[in-house]
């Protein structure tokens, strides 16, 4: 589990921005930046937001920022989920939804992006924290009032060979199982890609569908995530330090083909806890 990442300054704080390109004869004449948002804007603010950004249907943005937040721990503070509200006259409004807490049950630091399921809630991991300290998958409710409730779905390293560390987001099949990547864990610690599905009682089962292995032909600690194809198999992109020349590697495993086969000795299910602000 890290702390810190390379690419970019910590000390900036970040901004949010869009490049409009102006009508011209080529595209790549004249483009303008325009700054939504700069973290922190204020106290409880995030800043360091890592991954990209969703929308949803009335064109708000959600996303996550490594840090900040009204919670001290993580060094400074442990991260937060925001949103961007588009105002009438121009402009943009943030709302923070949630902050993690260093309190040994939420998740921290999330480097990866979001996720909406069809109802409107909200999926995506932290790198640390939870119950194990490996990470975890969290979910995020709207609530009346305009507030949002967390559960966390998912404990990561739970037990052997578990996946550990995820710094990607979260894709959804047909089905809603949740599939992802992390950095370490798997069957020989360099990395795993993962399935979470939904149980009939509310719980979530996790299994690892794939251990990567340093071997000078396999990649290993995937900071990137997933896209299903069209034949239902799983694409990843390893670390291109691991091998520069073979980033696209095909997790040769049929989704809804494996799916009613879970090895009991690499899956763990975990109770569906109470929801919590």
């Amino acid at each position: 589990m890290r702390n810190e990442r390379s690419s970019g300054s910590l000390l900036a704080a970040g901004t949010i921005l869009t490049l409009a390109a102006l009508m011209a004869p080529s595209w790549a004449t004249g483009q303008r930046e325009t700054v939504l948002h700069r973290f922190p804007s204020g106290r409880g603010d995030g800043y360091y937001p890592y991954a990209g950004l969703i929308s949803d249907a009335s064109g708000n943005l959600y996303g996550t920022t490594v840090y900040g937040g009204i919670y001290k721990g993580c060094y400074n503070s442990c991260g937060t989920v925001f949103q961007l509200v588009p105002k009438a006259g121009g402009g943009w409004t943030e709302n923070v939804l949630h902050t993690f807490d260093d309190n040994g049950v939420d998740g921290l630091q999330p480097f990866g992006g979001l996720v909406f399921d069809k109802a409107g809630n909200l999926y995506g991991t932290t790198e640390n924290g939870g119950a194990y300290g490996g990470g975890t998958i969290f979910e995020l409710s709207p609530v009346e009032g305009g507030q949002w409730k967390e559960q966390i779905l998912y404990n990561f390293a739970s037990y052997t060979g578990d996946a550990i560390s995820p710094v990607a987001g979260l894709v959804f099949d047909a089905y809603g199982n949740l599939y992802g990547t992390a950095l370490g864990g798997g069957s020989s610690g360099f990395g795993a890609v993962f399935e979470l599905y939904p149980n009939e009682d509310g719980s979530w089962s996790e299994r690892v569908l794939y251990g990567f292995e340093s071997n000078g032909t396999d990649g290993y600690e995937p900071y990137s995530g997933l896209v299903i194809d069209a034949s239902t198999c799983l694409l990843v992109l390893p670390a291109p330090r691991a091998h520069p020349l073979r980033f696209l590697q095909r997790v040769g495993i049929s989704v809804r083909a494996d799916a009613a086969s879970k090895p009991s000795d690499s899956t763990a299910s975990q109770p569906a806890p109470a929801r919590r602000q």
